[in-house]
């Protein structure tokens, strides 16, 4: 499978990553998830072999909080169906990984094309979104 990412919202299997706040229900005191409109999706797979192990298990925060997930987890850790919030400063080390990695080491274009062009759309995301401060990876 082309590693590649799409510009939107794709209903099928695709992970949805875009910019999130948590707001607090004053009535009920409960958080809530609130989702910016700029996003982009992945297709499950190619989380799972481009970006699951290289970057976003390692990077994982179980710290933080994740209310706007469907499930409730014994184990906090990454889940592919569910959400997955990364603050801001955690993605830019990210989006820096990629590029390194895509950088150093002998790759086909294609892969390399898809780390670059990946982490600049995710830069360009957080800069045109700094109010919000998490990027969150929904599962499909």
């Amino acid at each position: 499978m082309k590693p590649e990412w799409k510009e939107g919202h794709d209903p099928s299997s695709y992970f949805w990553i875009r910019p999130v706040t948590l707001s607090v229900d004053p009535a009920t005191g409960t958080s809530k998830c609130i989702r910016s409109n700029d996003q982009i999706s992945i297709e499950e797979d190619i989380i799972h072999e481009y970006l699951y192990k290289q970057f976003l298990e390692k990077h994982f925060d179980p710290t933080i909080d994740c209310s706007c997930r469907y499930n409730k987890y014994d184990n906090v850790r990454f889940e592919f169906w569910d959400h997955n919030l990364y603050t801001y400063e955690t993605v830019a080390k990210i989006t820096e990984e990629m590029k390194d990695l895509a950088n150093g080491v002998n790759f086909e274009l294609n892969l390399k094309e898809f780390y670059t062009s990946l982490s600049d759309r995710l830069t360009i995301m957080m800069n045109r979104n700094p109010e919000w401060p998490y990027i969150d990876f929904e599962g499909p």
